[in-house]
């Protein structure tokens, strides 16, 4: 009678297979904080250039304003020296000449620099008003007198294009109501930084940008008359 012959395997449940594991190289590596921090309100670094050549600064005494809408130069505007005329009247300020901080002078439109450092991209506007009548030493007032301002131009040192921005096209202010007129905005506030608004993109354009009416010139007395501009720079409404 043939035998058979039985393979018996034994197998030890519960006890796993070790496998030698490869140690993890120690890290060398640690992480550090930086911070900064951005403030607002001095224009000491700021600087007033030529309109024409913004990479040139300016002589200037005006001071800039400060906060995150700065304006930092406005144009005063010469109407010059007539004769009493007959009637209504319209006079135009000269182009004011500049002195570079090397020394050496241009002719220029009538301008204002302004600045928008807020960060806040809530856009901005430019807006200008009599701040009172055109008067004499002696007190002797104009009536009726408005300033118009066209040829309005911008230019943008960072990179803006004047597209960005509305400029308004021909600008006129009352000097016996003194209302605000704007100027130039940025209402979606897809812009920033430093702006150049000229009165003329060239200064024989801008020969005829800025205007003073006077109607009756007749009933004027002689002497000199004076008045000054607000200039008001902020964030859009």
């Amino acid at each position: 009678m043939m035998k058979k012959r039985y393979l018996v395997l034994s197998l030890t449940a519960g006890l796993p297979f070790l496998v030698a594991a490869t140690p993890a190289p120690a890290t060398n590596e640690t992480t550090t904080d930086g911070f900064i921090e951005f403030t607002t309100g001095a224009t000491d670094n700021v600087t007033a250039v030529d309109p024409l050549f913004p990479d040139l600064p300016i002589q200037t005494d005006k001071a800039a304003t400060s906060g995150d809408y700065s304006i930092i130069y406005a144009s005063d505007f010469q109407f010059g020296s007539h004769e009493i005329a007959s009637g209504d009247a319209t006079y135009y300020a000269k182009n004011p000449t500049v002195t570079r901080v090397d020394g050496t002078t241009n002719e220029v439109p009538n301008f204002v620099e302004v600045l928008d450092r807020s960060g806040s991209k809530n856009g901005w506007h430019l807006t200008a008003k009599f701040s009172q009548s055109l008067a004499s030493q002696s007190g002797n007032k104009i009536a009726g007198a408005t300033m118009t301002f066209k040829n309005i131009q911008a230019n943008s040192t960072g990179g803006f294009s004047e597209e960005a921005i509305t400029l308004g096209q021909q600008v006129t202010i009352a000097a016996d109501t003194q209302e605000s007129a704007t100027i130039a905005k940025d209402a979606e506030g897809k812009t920033a930084g430093f702006w150049i608004i000229t009165f003329g993109r060239s200064v024989s354009e801008a020969a005829q940008s800025v205007s003073l009416f006077i109607p009756n010139t007749d009933k004027i007395q002689a002497g000199s008359y004076s008045t000054s501009l607000t200039w008001n720079f902020e964030a859009a409404l």
